[in-house]
């Protein structure tokens, strides 16, 4: 009995420990675990190759261009040419050098090369292919006239006249688009502040006050990098409220350089009947009396596009699977069948430009007009250029009511799939994400926010509590940038992201942090659960003392009594 009540008492001892030190755990602040810094930095889309050494010997190459950064100082042959002090320095007349070959790489390409020399005498010849093996055969032109934007290989080389002249540099730069004009009403005026956008890329800019040596005028002028494979005509429309929208095609050609085109525009006002905002009229009438007959604008019909030939179509108030697709920029494939038998649908087919416009990262919709085909689809976006999965915006704003779902994205191809509810305005905007920290509860005042942006050359602008943030720059891979030492305040702590993109529209973000410290140990916390444990085992401790000498007193008792009768029994026989 004894050793059972032992343990009982054990075990109440190590109970109110146990309570001891759980009471103290829960008055112990916890630290957050803050995400790693890294490194992040982004890189421009204009990019150049230059050579302004030839130290390093002879290397017939190729040599692969590294258009961020390079120090290649080789050279393919030379002839009477002192090279020891960096620059070339011609030692005699008919001097010469040939640079190594150089390999632009798969997507960039350049155009003729800017150079500098001392005086003149001094000749720059370039010339190249699309194998490294065709360039030896290819055939010398003058630098200041000859293209090189169709090839990949290419070499120049430098002659002098007579000795003493001197070549300081030569450099590439990759090979870029432009258009310019300007943009005015059918009067004659010119329209400040009209909006001109390259359909097909989305690269927009506005016609507005320039500056040039005969004094300012009013016009626009933009540009974008050319790469490999990439489209040699565009769709250019110039708009205005309160007028007709125009479009006009502006064309490139490679072979010859033609990398610029000059566009001007002529606005007419838009009439009551017709949308300010769209510029389009909203009652189309035709006299074609089947969509059958419809020729579709060249936009959709291009070798290789998946639109659907209307001429085959065999019931024109029931049409499955229909497709409209321009080739690499999107594709929009109907989900239910089209009645495509109304008039007013049938005029709108026939201008579909108007009322269907497609560019890269966007598709809109006038379902006002096209209410036939306000229907469930699924869309394509191809080529996009972000590094993750974009945001979807539904006339310009963040989906709230998933009228977009089953996002996929591909990364590597840029190809974007969903699906929609119904028709509108989708764009493939430009995203932000929070990466850390997963809750917007924020208890440490040091709290790092870790970022993602779907694209990593977008120029970020936000602030913290209204207050701005310092220059960020995401990594050029990952589009990942963290926020530091942030002035968290009690309670809500307002976050704002936004920025400029040159592939698209930037969904901004908006977040509020809710920042609490959490509740650390004091004395009266501390005393109040030291005297609950404390009493708890002092009472404990008593009453299993008091217990055990019960026990203990009544056995004595018991045997004193046994021992005491056992003593009169023999007092008792004794006086027999």
């Amino acid at each position: 009995m004894i050793k059972k009540s032992r343990l009982i008492l054990k075990s109440f001892s190590i109970a109110i420990a146990l309570l001891f030190v759980f009471s103290h755990y829960l008055f112990l602040p916890t630290a957050l675990n803050l995400p790693p810094k890294f490194s992040s930095k982004a890189h421009a889309s204009y990019k150049q190759f230059v050579q302004n050494n030839w130290t390093g010997g002879v290397d017939a190459g190729p040599h692969v261009i590294n258009w961020t950064s390079d120090n290649w100082n080789k050279y393919s042959s030379v002839s009477n040419v002192d090279l020891s002090g960096g620059d070339m320095v011609a030692t005699a007349g008919g001097a010469s050098l040939e640079s190594s070959i150089l390999d632009l790489g798969s997507a960039e390409r350049a155009t003729a090369p800017g150079f500098s020399y001392s005086d003149d005498g001094v000749t720059v010849s370039i010339r190249g292919a699309n194998t490294s093996g065709g360039v030896s055969s290819a055939t010398w032109a003058d630098a200041n006239s000859g293209c090189l934007a169709s090839y990949r290989f290419i070499q120049y080389k430098v002659d002098f006249t007579t000795a003493g002249l001197m070549f300081y540099d030569i450099t590439f730069g990759n090979t870029s688009f432009s258009i310019n004009g300007g943009v005015k009403s059918s009067s004659g005026a010119d329209l400040e502040g009209a909006t001109i956008q390259v359909i097909e890329n989305s690269v927009t800019t506005t016609n507005k006050e320039q500056s040039s040596k005969g004094g300012p005028y009013i016009g626009y002028n933009t540009s974008w990098v050319y790469h490999n494979g990439d489209a040699t005509s565009y769709t250019v429309r110039a708009s205005k409220n309160g007028y007709n929208s125009q479009i006009k095609s502006a064309s490139y050609n490679i072979s010859n350089c033609t990398t610029w085109a000059t566009l001007n525009f002529s606005l007419t006002p838009a009439p009551s009947s017709t949308s300010s905002t769209s510029g389009v009229n909203e009652n189309p009438t035709t006299t074609t009396d089947s969509i059958t007959k419809v020729k579709l604008p060249g936009q959709f019909t291009k070798p290789g596009s998946k639109t659907t030939d209307l001429s085959k179509i065999k019931d024109p108030k029931k049409v499955g699977n229909l497709v409209l697709d321009v080739l690499n920029i999107a594709t929009i494939q109907f989900k239910e069948a089209v009645d495509l038998s109304n008039s007013k649908t049938i005029a709108a087919f026939e201008k579909l430009t108007d009322y269907l416009k497609i560019g890269n990262g966007f598709v809109d919709l006038n379902s006002k007009v096209l209410s036939a085909l306000n229907k469930k689809a699924t869309l394509t976006l191809h080529k996009l250029k972000h590094s993750s999965t974009p945001e979807i915006l539904v006339d310009g704003k963040k989906d709230t009511t998933d009228i977009a779902s089953n996002i996929i994205y591909d990364e590597k191809t840029g190809k974007l799939t969903f699906d929609v509810a119904h028709f509108t305005r989708f764009d493939a905007a430009v995203k932000f994400e929070i990466i850390d920290p997963a809750s917007t509860k924020i208890t440490d005042p040091n709290t790092i926010i870790k970022v993602k942006v779907s694209d990593p050359d977008a120029a970020i602008t936000g602030s913290f509590n209204d207050v701005g943030l310092a220059k960020i720059t995401p990594d050029k891979k990952t589009g990942e940038f963290t926020l530091e030492k942030l002035a968290f305040q009690e309670g809500d702590n307002s976050l704002k992201l936004d920025g400029e993109s040159k592939i698209g529209k930037v969904a901004p973000l908006e977040v509020a942090f809710t920042y609490g410290a959490e509740p650390l140990p004091n004395r009266s916390q501390t005393n109040t659960a030291l005297i609950i444990a404390g009493t708890i085992g002092v009472v404990v401790f008593i009453a299993a003392l008091g217990y055990l000498l019960y026990k203990r007193r009544g056995s004595f008792l018991g045997k004193k009594v046994e021992e005491d009768k056992a003593k009169e029994e023999s007092r008792s026989e004794n006086q027999k």
